[in-house]
């Protein structure tokens, strides 16, 4: 039993976004273990230059097309 999952990107490698999501989705979201489990994405190394905004990350990994999380 999980009480939630945190996935965790690194802002600053564009280059693997298409990568995480890829595990995102098929690792955690399409599990039937992690249904109705709290997900919360953490968009690391906000800090550096050229670092992708959160918004930029939320779009690259599908964030806006999930529809079984709750807040």
């Amino acid at each position: 039993c999980f009480a939630g999952v945190f996935f965790i990107v690194d802002s600053n490698d564009r280059d693997r976004f298409s990568e995480a999501r890829y595990y995102l989705t098929s690792c955690i979201l399409e599990q039937e273990d992690f249904r109705g489990i709290p997900l919360i994405v953490l968009a690391n190394k906000q800090d550096l230059p050229g670092a992708a905004s959160g918004k930029d990350v939320a779009k690259a990994l599908g964030l806006y097309n999930i529809k079984n999380r709750y807040v």
